[in-house]
């Protein structure tokens, strides 16, 4: 699974800064769309560490300056885990992004 989302990863931010005449049009950036750990191994560092990784990656070897991902507002856990258990910060919210009511979502 990690090489699979190490080509991916790999792919994607050579979409974004590949623009133009090779020059580089915007901030590089890293979006990360999709983190999970399974719940039998939570709470054990792994997503951090997970993070952390992706992070170090995009920055090393690909300049990235920013990283940025969503997460859907009821999910609590989630949005403790980026805001303070990792220093991300909540820029904006998008309402009715995902266009799903709560009740109907998966469980976080």
């Amino acid at each position: 699974a990690w090489g699979a989302l190490r080509r991916w990863f790999t792919k994607a931010l050579a979409k974004t800064q590949s623009k133009g005449g090779g020059e580089v049009l915007e901030t590089p950036y890293v979006y990360i769309l999709t983190l999970g750990v399974l719940p039998s191994h939570r709470r054990k560092g792994l997503a951090s560490e997970l993070l952390d990784r992706i992070v170090d990656r995009a920055v090393t070897e690909h300049g990235c300056e920013v990283a940025y991902l969503h997460v859907i507002t009821h999910d609590a856990g989630a949005l403790r885990f980026y805001t303070r258990g990792n220093g991300y910060d909540v820029l904006t919210q998008h309402v009715d992004f995902y266009r799903l009511p709560p009740e109907g979502c998966p469980e976080p």
